[in-house]
């Protein structure tokens, strides 16, 4: 599909923000200055050494321990969650300097893991909040509803069930 750099950099998937023009490969990065118009692969690996970092493998008590502080339910919607369909969300995720530590780790469903994705607990509640806003803006059917009392919009704040709850922050969260 692609050109792949001296670096291994595959069609500038190090960033995930690059754009193909006219026959050259651009990088969008907010590493690199949207001015340099050639990808320059050793720009876009500038300061992620040190940054990343490697999830460690969880035993079953571990596990466990997670899937429990909610008591079986996801802990941002609160949805029911079967203890094979649990996923490990990080509330400070890796990426942004969260510790791979069992305190900064909740139960998610697939849904809310995939959507927080690299967010942190406030930037996926911002996220949530805005919803509405966005499905008014670009969704017709959404727009309708609304107009017709099907689709009532109830406010913009967002407790998560962990919140509600109360449970994990008892351990320190």
């Amino acid at each position: 599909m692609g050109k792949e750099s001296e670096n291994g950099c595959k069609d500038c998937r190090c960033c995930n923000l690059d754009r193909y023009y006219r026959g050259e490969w651009y990088c969008w990065s907010p590493q690199v200055s949207i001015f340099d118009l050639l990808v320059d692969p050793k720009k876009c690996f500038e300061g992620r050494e040190q940054k990343k970092a490697v999830r460690k493998k969880l035993n079953k008590a571990q596990r466990q321990q997670v899937y429990g502080k909610c008591n079986g339910r996801c802990a941002y919607c609160g949805h029911g969650l079967e203890y094979r369909d649990m996923q490990v969300d990080h509330m400070t995720p890796l990426k942004i300097g969260g510790a791979d530590e069992i305190s900064n780790m909740l139960p998610a469903c697939r849904s809310c893991n995939h959507y927080k994705s690299s967010l942190d607990v406030e930037g996926y509640r911002q996220y949530l909040a805005g919803i509405h806003k966005r499905l008014m803006r670009d969704s017709i059917p959404f727009q309708v509803a609304t107009r017709f009392g099907i689709v009532r919009h109830m406010g913009d704040g967002v407790t998560f069930y962990f919140e509600r709850c109360g449970k994990p922050e008892s351990e320190g969260l």
